[in-house]
């Protein structure tokens, strides 16, 4: 078969070799055949389903095996070679990043520094350059448009008979100037000698088949505008790529919006060194100090780092020029200081990007005076915002004036000074560089105190109503700005009760998401204030939910009990009877706990008493359930299935998600309580599912994995229960109930034959019992009756007397790192660890 030449690439099929220029590059076995599939379609789109037949014939392989493949061939062949077609496939675009064969025509830079992590990006933009004539590629300042949109450039200017030419304009300072300096790059010469105008601009590039690269235009974009309707109208072979902070808005105009370089997450997986952010900083310290390759501590470093410095391009090289001087670990320690950092030694950098300071600078001094004010006040935000809290706080500069607001942010997203989240419910975010620098305009104008305050009330107000709405999402969603908001109203005299509120009202939804522990050293930080609360709703609902959290343990039964009466004696003073009734099955529960069963009786009969048809659906389920949880101690199971089925039945009827899951959890436990081990495991495996990942739903994943745990354990799936416990493990010390599952660990450590560590942690159990006046719950009774009989077949009663005693005098923090060695994973090289 004859070979395939595309430029300067040859495919031989009959050989299954390519070659580049003459020379052989290495292309494995898929990724050939994709080229192959791709070269036969090059005259088209070709769609994924028909690469992946081509590529995979008769196999079924999931779509990202696709993409790693097409990374593979532009990795060889460069990455203009095969552009990515949004929504429909790829094609193959017949250039490549390597210099071709003839001349080029144009005054692009010849020698380009390499692109990291934009492989995606420059074939989009390569794709779009085909069917588009107007172009803008917009971002921050220092994100990297320039070098991305010359990289493009470099790819198609074969295609183009007049070349491709870069025209910058970041120097220009009056926008009459941009045709004579459109003119002064392409060589042309004004008829008159002497500067030209639009229109003879236009007649001069009427015949040519050329890319104009407009670089810089955010500062002259009235006059690139009004040049780029001129010769849209009369040079139909001009495309034209400009970059900006902000559209030209004109019609025609196909807009490019540039995110920054990929960082890896807390939770990423993988190697660091391919995320584009950390593959830059790596390079760019190589590039001034040589041979450097990072070891494990230094690519923790430059992860830190780039995620410090939101993946921006500019700062990331800012950031690695002082490594050979600082390293990489005292680059991190002086992040704070990035806004100054300089770029030394490189005179052809554009004066505005030698500091990101001097960066976000000039894009600052292109806004009006309102428009500046409304981003210093915006940097106040931590980790994003909604549209409600900007209109809070800049209500007070704007007149409160909520079309106003929205103006200035639509103008901050159209400059690429914010960025926005197009869902329901918007969300804003700064780059963190930028919210740096909006604060320290912020303090240099005098309003940084004034700002901080309007911070706060704003989530004090914003959170109240969540509450009320019981808008959980939101207050999620906003628990970064809530923790910065409380932290201040500490810190401020005068403030006390807006810290009260913002320790309060997020406290229930941290509690759900397992994150007990926050939310109790909140109510914690702010005891002292309380008394001194001018609202009496807001004491009462502090002390329910000091209360509240103090259930399973967290806090001796006693004064669970007693903060708990405080509450509903406010509740009742209010005449607020939900959330009395709130209370009173608050104090079921923690009755329950307490082993005072009669006394929870009352407590749920004082709670039907305040029923009424106007009560709501959602109440009466929480007060089924509770009653479920009675009959369950009192050894009554069929009642307690009969209650929480009742309870589930109005959940399920209402969309009330979050319990039906936790009931779903009740169910199963009552089934082990029942002796039905493997339908509790069935139950509790499928809840698991549908539980997933999501942060809100860690308290009720915790509690079903405790009862899976107990649940495999009494089917006798010893193996199953092990290989589930670091889970375990992390998801009840995140929400602070280890100690009151910890009887189910015993019996599991000592299931597994780890019996001087189930002696100790049933040690540790009893003292938590009794430190914190509780009972245990049946299925914490059953997991303590036979982790004893399991240590006592072994270990004799002065021996099981020693273990106990000394896991009764362990701090908490070490019974978890005896847990966490017992049930440790078995080591990469396969030698087994010790766990006794």
């Amino acid at each position: 078969m004859e070979p395939i030449t595309i430029g300067a690439v040859e495919i031989r099929v009959d050989e299954r070799r390519v070659l580049v220029d003459g020379q052989p590059v290495s292309l494995g076995s898929r990724a050939f055949d994709l080229l192959l599939a791709l070269a036969e379609r090059r005259d088209r789109v070709a769609t994924k389903d028909e690469l992946l037949e081509a590529a995979w014939p008769g196999l079924v392989v999931e779509e990202n095996n696709l993409t790693v493949q097409v990374s593979a061939i532009r990795r060889a062949l460069g990455p203009g070679m095969v552009a990515t077609v949004a929504g429909r496939g790829y094609r193959l675009t017949g250039v490549d990043n390597a210099a071709p064969g003839g001349p080029l025509i144009g005054n692009l830079p010849l020698g380009l520094p390499r692109l990291f992590g934009r492989d995606v990006e420059l074939a989009s933009l390569v794709a779009a350059l085909d069917g588009s004539a107007l172009l803008t590629l917009c971002g921050p300042g220092g994100i990297g448009k320039t070098l991305l949109a010359l990289h493009a450039a470099r790819v198609v200017q074969p295609r183009f008979t007049a070349g491709a030419w870069l025209v910058d304009l970041s120097t220009v300072t009056d926008g009459a100037a941009v045709p004579d300096t459109v003119a002064s790059c392409l060589g042309i010469r004004w008829q008159s000698g002497r500067g030209g105008s639009m229109a003879e601009l236009a007649d001069a590039l009427r015949p040519r088949e050329a890319l104009l690269v407009l670089d810089n235009c955010e500062h002259v974009i009235e006059a690139v505008a009004a040049l780029a309707l001129s010769l849209r109208g009369v040079a139909h072979g001009l495309r034209i790529l400009s970059t900006s902070q902000e559209p030209l808005h004109i019609g025609g105009e196909e807009l490019v919006r540039l995110s920054a370089l990929a960082v890896p997450d807390s939770e990423a997986t993988g190697d660091p060194l391919d995320f584009g952010a950390v593959r830059l900083f790596v390079e760019r310290v190589r590039a001034l100090q040589g041979a450097y390759d990072p070891d494990a501590s230094e690519v923790a470093d430059a992860v830190s780092i780039c995620r410090g410095l939101d993946g921006n391009a500019l700062a990331i090289g800012l950031a690695a020029s002082r490594v050979p001087v600082l390293g990489s670990a005292g680059v991190r320690s002086h992040l704070s200081e990035c806004l100054h950092w300089t770029a030394p030694g490189h005179r052809d950098v554009v004066p505005r990007h030698r500091t990101l300071h001097q960066a976000l600078d000039w894009s600052y001094g292109l806004l009006g005076a309102s428009s500046q004010a409304a981003l210093r006040r915006l940097g106040v935000f931590v980790g994003g915002f909604s549209l409600e809290a900007a209109e809070h706080v800049l209500g007070p500069c704007l007149g409160n004036d909520a079309g106003a607001a929205h103006d200035h942010l639509m103008l901050l997203v159209d400059r690429s000074l914010l960025t926005v989240e197009s869902t329901r419910r918007p969300r804003y975010r700064m780059l963190e560089t930028t919210r740096e620098f909006a604060l320290r305009c912020l303090g240099d104008a005098g309003e940084r105190d004034l700002a901080l305050r309007e911070h706060a009330h704003a989530m004090r107000d914003l959170c109240l109503h969540a509450a009320r709405k019981r808008d959980l999402h939101w207050t999620w969603s906003e628990m970064p700005n809530l923790r910065a908001a409380l932290r201040w109203a500490l810190e401020t005299p005068g403030d006390g009760e807006v810290a009260v509120a913002l320790a309060t009202y997020p406290s229930v939804l941290l509690a759900i998401s397992g994150m007990v522990p926050e939310a109790a050293a909140n109510l914690e930080r702010v005891r002292h204030l309380v008394d001194r609360v001018r609202d009496p709703a807001l004491a009462a609902r502090y002390w329910q939910w000091v209360g509240r959290l103090g259930i399973d343990g967290r806090i001796p039964s006693s004064r669970c009990i007693e903060t708990l009466e405080r509450a509903a004696g406010l509740f009742e003073q209010l005449g607020d009877v939900r959330h009395l009734h709130g209370c009173r099955r608050h104090l079921a529960e923690a009755r329950i706990r307490a082993g005072e069963l009669d006394a929870a009786q009352r407590e749920v009969a004082l709670a039907i008493a305040l029923e009424s048809p106007a009560t709501p659906p959602a109440d009466r389920m929480r007060r089924l359930r509770v009653t479920g949880l009675l009959a369950s101690e009192r050894a009554q199971h069929r009642e307690s299935l009969r209650l929480v089925q009742a309870a589930l039945t109005i959940a399920e009827a209402h969309g009330i998600e979050r319990y039906r899951l936790i009931l779903m959890a009740d169910m199963a436990w009552v089934q082990l309580c029942l002796g039905a081990a493997d339908a509790a495991v069935s139950s509790l495996t499928e809840l698991l599912v549908l539980l997933g990942d999501r942060p809100q739903m860690g308290h009720a994943r915790g509690h079903a994995l405790a009862g899976l745990t107990a649940a495999l354990l009494a089917a006798g799936r010893v193996d199953e229960a092990q290989r589930g416990a670091q889970r375990t493990l992390r998801s009840l010390q995140t929400s602070n109930g280890l100690m009151a599952r910890g009887d189910v660990f015993a019996w599991l450590a000592a299931a597994a034959g780890h019996l001087q560590v189930a002696a100790q942690v049933l040690g540790a159990s009893e003292r938590f019992c009794c430190d914190s006046e509780t009972r245990r719950d049946r299925v914490g009774e059953l997991a303590r009756q036979r982790a004893a009989e399991l240590i006592a077949q072994q270990l004799g009663p002065a021996e099981v007397a020693f273990w106990s005693e000394q896991g009764a005098h362990a701090a908490s923090t070490t019974v978890v790192e005896m847990l966490e060695r017992a049930f440790a994973l078995r080591p990469a090289d396969g030698s087994e660890m010790e766990t006794r």
